[in-house]
Formats: C-alpha cells, structure tokens, sequence
C-alpha cells in the first residue's frame, strides 16, 4: 500500500507541473505585411520643392514622374531601344537633364510618349504630356495656345523648342533657365558629344 507521504509527494509535484505550464510563452505569430516597392509614387516626390504658381509643375509632383512627347517622326534625336527597354537618344538625353533640374533625379521618375507630327503641338494643349520635346513651328504652337522655351538644340538648320501649355509661365520659364544653364555649364556640351556627334547627325548650338 502507497503511504499517505508518498501520494502527498506527487500531488505536489503534478501541482507544480501544471503552474509551470501557465508560465509559458504565447506562439509567436507571423507577419503577413506585403513587402515595399521602390515605384515612384506621389508620396516620393514629397520632397521635391514646389514651384509656385505652376499648375503643370504641381501635377508632376502629385503624379510623382514626368511625362515628356518625343518626336515620332526623328528617331536620330529619340528612338525606344528594345534590347534595353529604353529610350536613347539626345532628346531623352535632355529630357532627364530637366527632370534631374526639376527634382527628379530616378529614370523610372520620367516617361516618354511617341508623338507623331500631327499631335506634337495638341498633345501638349489637351494637357496629353507635360511638356514637348522637338517642336518646330512656333506659329502654330502660339496659335494652339502652347509656349515655347529654347530653342535647345539645332538640327539640320531647325530650331527644336520646348512646348509647354501656354497658360504656366513659369513652368516655361524654369525650362528655358535650365536649358541656358546647361548650354553655359558645358553640360550640353558633352550629350552632344555623345548622342549627336557621335552619331554624326547634324547640329549645331543654339
């Protein structure tokens, strides 16, 4: 027969037992946050410092990229490489120039639309792009309410200006400053060296 001391013995233990198990740790539980992307948002480009009284310059920071018409119809100023996934070029060249100058310094912060003649000087009225590389007849872009900054390159004997909607001076008038300093940095100097005379198109500086 069991003694009185033993079964007091081990019904302190199973006693002890049970208020160790109270004790333990809760399971950890996993995390199902989805992870960050690095794809500029509004948000990125918080930091980019407004230019007051531009309504267009104040839609690229909401949008958080640039969005810039491309010459369809000059593939030896813009031409989309498919092996690189890329736009080359002198005018591309220029382009992320502007949108280093205006704060956004990221590739994937600037995008290109290929526009051909008829839409060149439209697209930037319908507010289709926010600016137009390439533009040839200012008369016309006058007439359809587009400004022109530049000219920031000659080719062939043709001024190629920068349009710009008519109604935001001073977005165009940041354009022309950035192109003016670029020309006396010597900035210019060396993409044309590289995406023009490399390429033995013809030009010259305005």
């Amino acid at each position: 027969m069991i003694s009185r001391g033993v079964v007091a013995s081990l019904l302190a233990v199973s006693l002890l037992l049970a208020g160790c198990g109270d004790d333990a740790p809760p399971p950890a539980q996993s995390s199902s946050a989805p992870p960050s992307t690095s794809t500029p948002t509004a948000s990125s480009s918080a930091s980019v410092p407004p230019l007051q009284g531009s309504p267009v310059f104040d839609r690229i920071r909401q949008r958080g990229r640039l969005l810039i018409g491309v010459r369809s119809d000059a593939p030896e100023l813009a031409a989309f490489q498919e092996y690189t996934g890329k736009w080359a070029g002198f005018d591309p060249a220029i382009a992320r120039l502007i949108a280093t100058e205006l704060g956004f310094p990221d590739e994937k912060q600037v995008s290109f639309k290929k526009m051909p003649p008829n839409l060149q000087i439209s697209g930037v009225a319908s507010d289709s792009v926010d600016l137009q590389l390439g533009v040839l007849d200012r008369e016309a872009a006058t007439q359809a309410k587009v400004a022109t900054a530049g000219p920031y390159v000659i080719v062939g004997g043709a001024p190629q200006y920068i349009g710009v909607i008519a109604r935001d001076k001073v977005f165009t008038e940041r354009l022309g400053k950035i192109i003016a300093d670029a020309l006396a940095s010597g900035r210019w100097d060396q993409l044309a060296a590289d995406e023009l005379a490399a390429k033995r198109v013809p030009f010259s500086k305005p």
